[in-house]
Formats: structure tokens, sequence, C-alpha cells
């Protein structure tokens, strides 16, 4: 059978991964390249404070006599900007616009995957487990409108399953930021500002990345969201209602 939280779970991940990739950016751009050295220095504190042999006398090794803790941790830093950065360069010269925006379409596909795959195996429940893997194969239905997925959940009980878990606005605000990144190349309309809250005059024909790089929490926290409500309707009981023919 198939195990669709399972399924969420792992697909989710990668869009934390994503996020993680931009933490790693900061890294790469704030410590490798040296670009703000208050942030080395607390590196270098931190250093200290987790490994006490850095906090001991001079350590003398065969050609070299290393008079300070900062001298060894210096070194690290430079042996790590010399050997491991142009590996790390190769993988993070991506913008942080394809990480976040892509974070975004992966999170809503989980989204999707899940409540198609879970409605299909409620509304199946009585048949075998290679007819509900059929089914799910056959499905071409996309769970991207809120009506739609209204309607479906509907049919297995639930009145206004979007509001499972109280935040139904935010989660058809990511939806439709996702539609907006897949087929409008990010670029905010009408009918985004008006979801989101946000004055037209401002933000029409602006990039979704601005938005973003507004409120830097917000792709984190929708991705939160998504997984929060996923949770919650994988401990709901459904009527499977639906009369199958």
């Amino acid at each position: 059978m198939v195990n669709v939280y399972e399924n969420f779970e792992y697909t989710i991940e990668k869009a934390r991964c994503l996020l993680d990739l931009l933490v790693l950016k900061k890294f790469r751009d704030e410590i490798v390249n040296g670009a703000d050295e208050n942030f080395v220095d607390e590196v270098r504190e931190g250093l200290k404070n987790n490994f006490p042999l850095l906090q001991g006398p001079p350590i003398i090794l065969p050609g070299l006599n290393i008079q300070s803790p900062t001298v060894v941790i210096d070194f690290i830093i430079n042996i790590f900007r010399k050997t491991i950065k142009p590996q790390i360069d190769k993988h993070l010269d991506i913008n942080t616009q394809t990480f976040q925006q892509q974070a975004v379409v992966i999170a809503v596909t989980a989204l999707e995957s899940y409540l198609r795959d879970r409605y299909i195996i409620e509304k199946y429940k009585n048949k075998s487990n290679e007819e509900i893997e059929k089914r799910i194969l056959e499905f071409k239905k996309v769970c991207q409108s809120p009506e739609f997925i209204t309607k479906m959940y509907k049919e297995l009980g639930i009145e206004d399953v979007l509001n499972l878990t109280g935040n139904k606005e935010n989660i058809i605000k990511i939806i439709q930021i996702r539609h907006i990144i897949v087929h409008r190349g990010g670029e905010i309309n009408v009918q985004l500002c008006d979801k989101l809250g946000i004055p037209k005059r401002e933000w029409l024909g602006k990039n979704i990345q601005d938005f973003f790089e507004n409120d830097v929490d917000f792709v984190n926290e929708s991705i939160n969201r998504i997984e929060n409500f996923v949770k919650q309707l994988d401990k709901t009981k459904l009527s499977g209602r639906v009369v199958v023919k």
C-alpha cells in the first residue's frame, strides 16, 4: 500500500534542504569569503568555547610552533577557504531566488500529492492495493484549486478541510504563490496582491522574490504550516462516504 504520509515527508524534506542551502550560502558568503569579520570573530569564539584544546598552552608540533589559539583557528579557516570553498562554490553559485522559489514549489507539490493520494485511498479503501495504486496513477486532476480540494474532502466527510488547522488563508496563499512562480515566472499579479493583502500600487509587476526578501521567514513558516496541516489531516478519520461506481 502507498504510504502517503511517508511520501509527503520525503518530499517536504527536499524543500527544507533548499532552505538549508540558503544558510550554507550565507556561511560561504560571510565566513569563507571573509565578508564579515565580526561574524568570523564569532566563529573563532565558538570554536574556542567548544574545543578546550584551543584554550590551552601553545601547541608545538614538529616544525610548527603555534603561540595563539586564534592562529590555530585562522589556520583552519584558511585551509577551509582554500580547499572546500571551490567545491562549495560549484553548488552554491545559484541566486537566492532559485532556492526560495523552488522550496515553495516542492512544498506545495508535496501537499498536492498527499491530498490526491489520501483521497483516492479513502475513496477506494475496499479495493485491493494494486487497484488503489492504479487509481492514483490514473488520477489526472491537479489538486491546486482550493475549491476543488474542499469539494474532494467534503465527499469524505470534512466540510472545510483547508481550515483543519485554522490556517486556511495561509495555505491558500502558498498554493497561489506556487502558481505565480510556475506559470508567471514569479511576477506578482492583481489576484496575488489581494490574497497577500499588499498594495497593488507598490507590488504589482514585481517579482515574488521581492516579497520573500521583505518577509524572510515567509517560506519557512509556510512549509511548517503545510507540514502541520498534513500531520493533522493524516490523523483525522475520514468517513469515505464516496460512492464508487
